[in-house]
């Protein structure tokens, strides 16, 4: 893994700095600019691809980042220990230095194991930062570097693409990425904490939401469809200030929410199953009665919050569908970390945000 990122570490040197040095010194030596057209326009080619993939790569180790840390906060709050301290291996107590913290680089680079007494480390916590990161990932391609070509309200854009978003920046649509992804990170959490069948605890609710009014109170605009679209006209949507009508978008949003993820804990008590996880025995009931139907719960008020109550019913749908298809699957050990309800909800988010604007034209979105 090191190696690999040396060399991509050289490539970049390369095609950035050594290059233009050898092209400036062929031209200031004599060398016409026409005899070096081609090679400046595959140098440019090159640069541009680099550039791409440096920017693709950042967002999701940002993402990544962002999951290795709400791993921490979902193994050691709802077991009421500070998130404060430097992380150690659980076996030996070895305190992990900070290149063993560097999210999917740390696991790769020592084999899944402890650098001090080699005893291996979780597949999942690879698997969460992945995630998360492609997650992010994802988010910034459809809403950012494609102008939001997912979203149901969007400005005006002449042109699209990494060197827009680098040079001339939409902050109209990098607020909007910032707030989904808030969402998403939210989300992740009660997932995580599900998958280890704790209760999602009250605080860890408090933050998700307490982030997400924030940044709508600061870019009321992040908050697309108010709750009366398709009932009363609204003029200039989305406000440039926090409105009356944002608040009441959010307010409704959660209790749908709320109502959303009761009737998910009911159908999923009643017709679907829960995943066990490895150390359960297969006749270990069900857990969404017990900590995870909270988390569940809590998963659906944050998206009805987030994206107003028609994004609940969006979201149920496909929440519905993705358990009904894993109750159909075998029972596998890697499957049980995202087959909890939570992880559905949070899987059934990406899909209506990424799909978010080809469903504006369903009924129950009221905009005959």
């Amino acid at each position: 893994m090191k190696y690999a990122l040396w060399m991509f570490a050289t490539v970049l040197l390369i095609l950035f700095f050594v290059f233009p040095f050898l092209t400036n010194y062929a031209i200031r030596s004599g060398s016409s600019f026409e005899s070096l057209m081609r090679w400046l326009d595959t140098m440019q080619w090159l640069q541009t691809i680099a550039m791409h993939c440096c920017v693709y790569v950042w967002v999701t180790f940002l993402g990544s980042c962002f999951a290795s840390f709400l791993n921490v906060v979902a193994w050691r709050v709802p077991r009421g220990r500070s998130i404060l301290g430097s992380s150690h291996c659980p076996h030996c107590d070895y305190r992990l230095p900070l290149h063993d913290n560097v999210p999917i680089f740390g696991w790769l680079n020592n084999n899944g194991q402890c650098r001090n007494c080699a005893a291996p480390i979780a597949v999942r916590y690879l698997i969460v930062e992945l995630l998360l990161g492609l997650t992010f990932l994802l988010l910034f391609l459809v809403e950012v570097v494609f102008g939001g070509v997912n979203l149901p309200v969007r400005p005006e854009l002449q042109r699209a693409g990494i060197e827009f978003v680098l040079f001339t920046p939409n902050w109209f649509l990098i607020s909007t990425f910032v707030y989904h992804a808030t969402l998403m990170c939210g989300l992740f959490t009660f997932a995580v904490i599900a998958s280890e069948h704790k209760r999602v605890p009250a605080s860890v609710v408090f933050c998700a939401a307490i982030f997400l009014i924030a940044i709508a109170s600061t870019w009321a605009h992040v908050i697309q469809v108010p709750w009366c679209t398709g009932r009363v006209e609204i003029a200039d949507w989305p406000p440039d200030i926090f409105s009356p009508t944002s608040l009441h978008t959010m307010a409704i949003g959660i209790v749908a929410g709320s109502a959303a993820g009761v009737i998910a804990w009911v159908l999923n008590r009643i017709f679907l199953k829960e995943m066990p996880s490895r150390d359960d025995s297969p006749t270990t009931l069900p857990t969404t009665t017990g900590p995870n139907g909270y988390g569940l719960i809590a998963a659906m008020a944050l998206v009805g919050l987030a994206l107003g109550w028609q994004s609940t019913i969006a979201v149920l749908a496909l929440w519905v569908v993705g358990k009904s298809v894993l109750s159909w699957l075998p029972s596998m050990k890697w499957l049980s970390l995202v087959s909890n309800s939570s992880a559905v909800a949070m899987f059934a988010t990406i899909l209506h945000l990424l799909f978010w604007r080809l469903q504006m034209p369903m009924i129950f979105w009221l905009n005959e």
